[in-house]
């Protein structure tokens, strides 16, 4: 199973808008991963990990939701300069989820959360290959130089 952190800064990559634009979608995801930085914060144990279980696991989908939905308009609306990132709470959550992960019993529970956030990614990153030319382009003549 590919790493939920692999995806997101694959994804990330791809970010690109116009100030205004990616203001507006960067707070949404910033915001969500605040979320995520502070109830895993608060994560001692496998025990308080459990009792938390089901609101990460929202807030897991709805970050990656999130993140696409920024990408999917960025993409409608045809930009494609790349603007540098201010997810000020993006490393605090990377931080947090591999401290919790070193937690004893703990990254088991995290992989579950994750999970349906990176089902959801996935089906996006496919759809993507599928419509997007310069995508598609970029992989073939990647092949073909091997």
């Amino acid at each position: 199973m590919r790493s939920f952190f692999h995806f997101l800064f694959v994804l990330l990559s791809f970010f690109s808008c116009t100030k205004q634009d990616w203001q507006k979608d960067a707070l949404k995801v910033d915001r969500v991963a605040s979320q995520i930085v502070h109830e895993l914060a608060q994560v001692e144990s496998k025990d308080t990990l459990l009792e938390r279980k089901e609101k990460l696991k929202n807030l897991f989908h709805q970050f990656i939701v999130c993140l696409c939905d920024a990408d999917k308009s960025r993409r409608q609306q045809g930009y494609d300069k790349v603007f540098s990132l201010g997810l000020v709470f993006l490393q605090k959550m990377q931080e947090e989820t591999q401290r919790v992960q070193e937690i004893q019993g703990c990254k088991e529970i995290l992989e579950s959360m994750q999970k349906e956030g990176l089902h959801h990614l996935d089906a996006y990153d496919r759809k993507l290959q599928r419509i997007d030319p310069f995508l598609g382009f970029e992989k073939k003549s990647m092949r073909v130089r091997r």
